[in-house]
């Protein structure tokens, strides 16, 4: 009876419908589905199935039959389906879903059984992990697994499936089972590295998760031990150690799987260089001392050498608190390196250094001027290296005070280089120069132009100095206020911070209603940051968001004084703080981007805290 009264019921509702203009049923359809109005989105389904013929509409047809219970219709038409010659892979699976709703356990798990046992070969991967992921939806983990390692079987790919196997091991608590099903891709083929790297990312988190990191590193020493001869699980043991950020557990594999190689330093090198790009100062020191150790005949040794010195001028000069003794005798280690290797086209970028040492920490102008002559006649023959001593030897005669001789240069570089980046920076640079001696009109029209460079940063900087200028003159008809400004900011350029200051004062004590005091409080930040007054600079910072909020410069203070507390004060809660603002408060910020990836991992990205949620 009940059937019947359905049947009917279909049979008076879509006429109904088409005369309505309610012809879209598979709208109709979503719509009481997503409603959970499953009755009359059965009418819907119904229609579709018997037009489409779609397995997909049988599907949802059944799913809404089981749901108003009507177990009798769903189970004739899924016994229609099982006779079919081309039965569907998910047909036992819907079967065992009516069984289930019955209370009838065992006899669901036998077809859900049997919809594993009718994997065959011919069946694509979609098809496989469809029926995988409609095992795993129902909170049959085990049974997903089953899935793929049916169908891993009849694969002629071994390893076809082991990703999937893997994450679904890990979904189901079980990590040891998941590090093998990954790790057994690179038996396979060690070319697989990459794949089971990443797959090993997505699944564990290296430096929360200690005991996943700590399974894994037991199997990869296992491994080591099992295949002494396969350096891949070496290289692995390497990398895991990199993740979890233990530099110097990595460094002895690193060593160990150099000599095992006889890669002659080779792959210590590449590590000192990772080390460097993560700022393990001291570790990528020691990886370069390891080859310059192993003698001049080294084909690393001359690299290692300027390597060593490269990363030492950055390890004193990004420090809080370097002292010109340490200037002094990074200079001196310059010197004599340039002196044993010999100055030539392989030593240009390290006499490059040693100018900008010179020039730019050191105030040895001819020093840094002869060394930076010298290394532009060696560049001759080497274009754009020759641009970039270039623009090095402008930048320290504009802190010399030849400023129009550091323009003369960049204009050459401009000339030289069109389109290239190395123009448009010696433009912005020769901008600045106009700016600084107040040729403001001359000083736009190359702004102008860099405002739609292709290269993001000089865009930036040329917007901002733009509006810097338009901004303050359009309120200051005689510009004695910008001049005044302008020539404070050159003072800075050329390192004389005490005059900087002074002038700074003046503007405000001669010409007191002015718009530039956000302006003048974030330069006299970089002066007191340049010499290591950290307190007094982070005081400037923390004026301009207190009274300056809504202006341009907020932003940029709000992230500073974040850097400076979680670099120089080494206060990362009070970091997490500001940058936790700056998320909230200024979402259009380019600064953005950054604050959330240092938020992330001062918090250790744990995603699952309100507070991270919100400024997701």
């Amino acid at each position: 009876m009940k059937n019947l009264l359905f049947i009917v019921f279909i049979a008076l509702a879509l006429p109904y419908a088409a005369q309505t203009g309610g012809t879209d049923y598979r709208g109709m359809a979503i719509h009481y589905y997503n409603q959970e109005d499953y009755e009359k989105a059965s009418l819907y389904y119904f229609k579709l199935w018997q037009d489409t013929k779609s397995f997909g509409d049988f599907e949802k047809y059944f799913s809404c039959l089981l749901e108003v219970k009507n177990f009798k219709e769903a189970e004739k038409l899924i016994k229609k389906e099982l006779k079919k010659k081309n039965e569907q892979i998910k047909t036992h699976l819907l079967y065992g879903d009516l069984l289930l709703k019955q209370n009838l356990e065992s006899k669901a798990e036998q077809h859900y059984e049997q919809a594993i046992k009718n994997i065959n070969a011919s069946n694509r991967f979609s098809q496989v992990a469809q029926l995988a992921n409609e095992f795993q939806v129902r909170g049959r983990v085990d049974l997903a697994i089953r899935t793929y390692e049916k169908a891993k079987k009849l694969n002629a790919n071994p390893v076809a499936y082991n990703i999937r196997i893997g994450e679904l091991y890990g979904a189901n608590g079980q990590p040891e089972l998941m590090i093998k099903e990954f790790l057994s891709m690179l038996e396979v083929n060690p070319g697989y590295q990459a794949q089971v790297q990443s797959a090993l990312s997505r699944s564990i988190d290296f430096k929360e998760n200690k005991k996943e990191a700590d399974l894994l590193r037991i199997e990869l020493i296992r491994l080591t031990q099992k295949h002494p001869n396969q350096a891949i699980y070496n290289e692995m043991l390497i990398w895991l150690f990199e993740q979890k950020g233990d530099f110097n557990s990595a460094f002895t594999q690193v060593k160990a799987l150099d000599k095992k190689l006889r890669l002659n330093g080779s792959r210590v090198f590449d590590f000192g260089e990772t080390c460097d790009n993560n700022e393990e100062y001291d570790l990528a020191i020691k990886a370069f001392k390891y080859i310059i150790d192993l003698g001049k005949d080294n084909s690393f040794y001359r690299s290692a050498n300027y390597r060593t010195l490269n990363t030492l001028k950055k390890k004193i000069t990004n420090a809080p608190d370097y002292t010109e003794e340490d200037l002094l005798s990074l200079e001196q280690k310059y010197l004599f390196t340039l002196d044993e290797v010999g100055r030539a086209t392989h030593s240009i970028n390290t006499m490059m250094e040693l100018g900008h040492l010179q020039g730019f920490y050191l105030s040895r102008f001819d020093s840094a001027v002869a060394i930076l002559k010298e290394a532009i006649g060696l560049a001759v023959r080497v274009p754009k290296l020759e641009g970039e001593c270039k623009l090095l030897l402008a930048d320290v005669l504009l802190i010399k005070g030849d400023i129009w001789d550091a323009s003369l240069l960049y204009s050459q570089v401009d000339k030289a280089f069109k389109e290239d980046v190395l123009s448009h920076e010696a433009k912005f640079k020769n901008a600045k120069i106009f700016y600084y001696t107040a040729n403001f009109a001359l000083a736009q029209s190359q702004l102008d132009v860099l405002k739609a460079s292709t290269q993001k940063l000089i865009a930036n900087d040329a917007m901002e100095l733009s509006l810097l200028i338009t901004d303050n003159l359009a309120l200051d008809t005689t510009a004695n206020t910008m001049r005044m400004f302008a020539e404070a900011d050159l003072l800075i350029a050329q390192h004389r911070f005490d005059e900087a200051l002074n002038k700074f004062d003046s503007i405000n004590s001669t010409l007191p209603y002015h718009t530039l005091n956000d302006e003048i409080l974030m330069k006299k930040y970089e002066i007191d940051s340049r010499q290591h007054n950290h307190e007094q600079a982070a005081g400037y910072l923390m004026e301009i968001v207190s009274k300056y909020g809504e202006d341009i410069l907020a932003d940029n203070a709000l992230f500073l004084l974040a850097e400076m507390q979680e670099k120089v004060f080494k206060d990362e809660n009070k970091a997490a703080e500001y940058y936790k603002e700056i998320l909230i408060n200024y979402t259009g910020s380019m600064f953005v981007v950054e604050a959330r990836k240092r938020y992330r991992k001062i918090t250790g990205g744990s995603s699952k805290s309100k507070d991270f949620k919100e400024i997701e």
